[in-house]
């Protein structure tokens, strides 16, 4: 099968994928408000954040582990044995961890004046057994994406994701009891580990073989792991410090607050990892080829499509954010979270033009490159961050979000391009991103101003305008993309249009 071919199937089948739990997780978050609270569904997102034990004790083997199969699939075997053995180890600590800091967690760190200590001990405990064997998912994620299998891993993906959102909406519908709904978590974690592991032996039985951990095995990837680690541990600051923050500094409410606007940003941003997930492998063959044209064309077009996608999203969350969040959620979560999803919209953004330089970088073995720029900018990030939100709040720590995203622009980039092509030029930005950004904000502009100036303008007549002003962008932006891929996308509506009519004869 084809590369380009490759591409298209591993986009579309990340894409449904996604906006299913996207879908979901927007229904159960506005279910977790209305019946539990802002404090406790802030209590909720704490125990995410806590996810982030995941990540610092992944060790680069996923993102490792997806390069290796995608290039050299028999030789990476003894390998995936000796990460999946730690992964089973790093499991067992991660929830061992959690479950005994569970305590002074909720009586010494959280800020609580509505959940009851005994029952934030409680809910913390479960989270401890949630995140464990969601740890354990990230292997066999790994495992399916380095092994093309993407229908596979998105058709589990939508079974776990129906059945621990979906879930457990119903089940908060019918009970509005916090705790039942964390002990619901642990136990679709338990089932959802065991689902993606057969998922994963149905793939390809030699993937999910006896965990072996063997040096000898691990030895030879352990610069690419270290390299992809340093990144991921600097990420990781980078993405969570805000609410780690937030739930030390102020209320847990706000963090509820935060969260919520986050959700919305989260389900956009999820947009650019389907698009990323599905172009490394083609990067990481292009790289391994050494076929430097196909490379940048596939990285260039990476940046335009998710420009095309994330763009208008973004700027109907800046534009009719307090409107959107009103119909989604409650009032006060509306009035307390929409000037802060603007802001993290706008950061979204600005992240977005700089993902394919972050991709093109894990795909080559060159995630040291941004090791050293987030080296740089971590400290400042972390203290300016801390400052912010005592003197703003959640504004604060939203502003602060925008503000890294924009010196991305001018160290991470031209880092990145100078390693891989040797030279950086400003219209690589100008010429994929600039357009894209201006347009959009002309026309959600336009749009907010003509929905200001409509009389009786209320959140449902705003959905008019955002439907209008999204047609518009899509139909617009168009003309922005490479000649390719319009072909591809004109190609793709003509053969929806002719189905229906085959079908009736």
């Amino acid at each position: 099968m084809s590369a380009t071919v490759n591409v298209k199937r591993n986009v579309i089948y990340n894409v449904l994928g996604g906006v299913w739990s996207i879908a979901l997780n927007l229904v159960l978050v506005r279910v977790q408000l209305q019946t539990l609270g802002a404090e406790a569904y802030g209590l909720i997102s704490f125990g995410q954040t806590l996810m982030l034990m995941n990540t610092l004790f992944d060790f680069g083997l996923s993102t490792t582990l997806i390069r290796s199969l995608a290039a050299e699939r028999e030789k990476a075997l003894s390998f995936v044995r000796s990460a999946a053995a730690l992964y089973w180890l790093c499991a067992l600590l991660i929830g061992a961890l959690i479950f005994f800091a569970a305590e002074p967690l909720a009586s010494e760190w959280l800020r609580l004046e509505q959940v009851a200590p005994s029952e934030a001990i409680a809910a913390l405990r479960l989270w401890a057994v949630a995140i464990a064997f969601n740890h354990l998912m990230y292997l066999y994620v790994a495992l399916l994406s380095g092994a093309q299998r993407l229908d596979l891993l998105n058709a589990v993906k939508a079974l776990y994701i129906s059945l621990y959102q979906g879930g457990g909406a119903l089940l908060l519908l019918a009970t509005g009891e916090l705790l039942g709904f964390m002990l619901w978590n642990a136990l679709t974690s338990v089932a959802g580990a065991a689902i993606y592991a057969i998922a994963t032996r149905r793939a390809w039985r030699d993937l999910l073989s006896l965990p072996r951990l063997a040096l000898s095995a691990l030895r030879p990837m352990l610069k690419q792991m270290l390299s992809v680690y340093g990144t991921v541990i600097l990420s990781l600051i980078l993405i969570q410090v805000d609410r780690l923050f937030i739930s030390r500094l102020l209320p847990l409410t706000q963090l509820g607050f935060y969260n919520t606007a986050f959700i919305i940003i989260q389900g956009i941003g999820t947009l650019q990892g389907f698009l990323s997930t599905a172009l490394l492998p083609v990067l990481a063959r292009d790289h391994g080829v050494a076929d430097q044209e196909a490379f940048a064309r596939h990285m260039r077009r990476l940046l335009q499509v998710m420009l095309y996608a994330i763009a208008p999203l973004v700027f109907a969350c800046v534009a009719f954010g307090r409107e959107l969040l009103l119909l989604w959620t409650t009032p006060e979560a509306a009035e307390g979270a929409f000037r802060a999803m603007a802001l993290l919209a706008l950061g979204s953004l600005l992240n977005t033009i700089s993902a394919a330089d972050y991709t093109a970088a894990a795909a080559t073995a060159n995630a040291d490159v941004i090791v050293r720029v987030n080296l740089w900018l971590t400290a400042p990030y972390v203290g300016l961050m801390y400052a912010l939100i005592l003197a703003l709040g959640i504004e604060g720590a939203a502003l602060t979000w925008v503000g890294l995203n924009f010196v991305y622009l001018f160290t991470q980039q031209p880092a990145v391009h100078r390693r891989l092509f040797g030279v950086y030029r400003v219209s690589w930005a100008a010429r994929n991103a600039a357009p894209f950004v201006l347009l959009n904000g002309l026309i959600f502009g336009a749009a907010r101003l003509l929905y200001g100036a409509t009389p009786h303008a209320t959140p449902i007549v705003s959905l008019i305008f955002i439907a209008a002003a999204l047609a518009l962008s899509l139909i617009a932006c168009a003309a922005l993309l490479d000649a390719e891929l319009r072909r591809v996308g004109i190609r793709a509506l003509q053969r929806a249009a002719l189905r229906p009519r085959r079908s009736a004869l």
